[in-house]
């Protein structure tokens, strides 16, 4: 394991804090999940990514929101 120092918006590291309560999660294991996901060797098709990483790569329009991501996972794993 390697530390590293991150320097993130105050009001985006809230929201992190808030989502990795939520999930039960400490903050550097969500971090490293998302970075994970993001990196991942196994994704060579970019129809694979989920809506949100597909987002920040640019591969879906900005009006992409939560609710397509959810529409992702149904889609892909069932109801």
């Amino acid at each position: 394991m390697r530390t590293i120092t991150v320097e993130l918006d105050e009001d985006v590291v809230r929201r992190a804090e808030e989502i990795a309560a939520r999930t039960g999660m400490s903050l550097p294991a969500l971090l490293a999940r998302f970075v994970d996901g993001f990196v991942s060797a196994d994704r060579d098709d970019e129809e694979d990514y989920p809506p949100t990483l597909r987002r920040l790569l640019g591969i879906l329009p900005p009006s992409a929101d939560e609710s397509d991501y959810h529409r992702h996972i149904e889609e892909r794993y069932g109801p």
